[in-house]
């Protein structure tokens, strides 16, 4: 396990950097902190069975998409700007979401299971709730992580034939989440 607040300063610089908003000042680099405490305890050289790299576990086709070369992945300051910058990425596509930690909570889905098992979560999510009435953009509960994450789990969400893992994309929003709330009160990680 890597030590926490040592890479502070880089979180707060990518988070002002990608995140400039106001609102931002304060949410982000506590969410950060608490998404490369989930992702690899802040180990920089950390490796999942799965093939995702460094601090903020970086797929190689994200780390790619986010320019950064096979040896940059396990650089810090590298591996932190891809992969805020790529929450910055999956946080503009949710403008329907108006709620800002709802779709905070999309933002992180996204980053862990990709924006297409959302994306038809959401379609889901809407048909349950309005059918498919032209007015199922309206505002509802499919806007909610809490109701939408769910359709993560149906039979009919699918991308290319494969199905997410939803019970670990659903823990990986929850535990985040926990972790940036105990933050937020000036609570510890661990």
């Amino acid at each position: 396990m890597g030590d926490s607040n040592l890479f502070d300063d880089l979180i707060r610089k990518y988070s002002e950097n990608f995140f400039p908003e106001q609102w931002a000042r304060e949410i982000v680099p506590l969410l950060i902190r608490a998404q490369i405490w989930q992702e690899s305890r802040f180990d920089p050289f950390a490796q999942s069975p799965a093939g995702a790299q460094g601090l903020m576990q970086l797929m190689p086709g994200t780390a790619r998409e986010m320019r950064l070369d096979t040896h940059e992945v396990f650089d810090p300051e590298k591996n932190i700007a891809a992969g805020v910058q790529y929450d910055r990425i999956q946080y503009d596509r949710f403008p329907e979401i108006p709620v800002l930690d709802e779709r905070l909570k999309f933002m992180l889905a996204s980053y862990n299971c990709g924006r297409g098992y959302v994306n038809v979560a959401l379609r889901l999510a809407r048909e349950a709730e309005f059918g498919f009435h032209p007015l199922a953009l309206i505002r509802g509960k499919w806007m909610t992580w809490q109701y939408t994450c769910r359709f993560l789990g149906s039979p009919e969400c699918m991308v290319a034939g494969r199905k997410p893992d939803f019970m670990q994309v659903w823990e990986y929003v929850s535990r985040i989440w926990e972790r940036y709330e105990k933050l937020k009160t000036g609570g510890k990680l661990i």
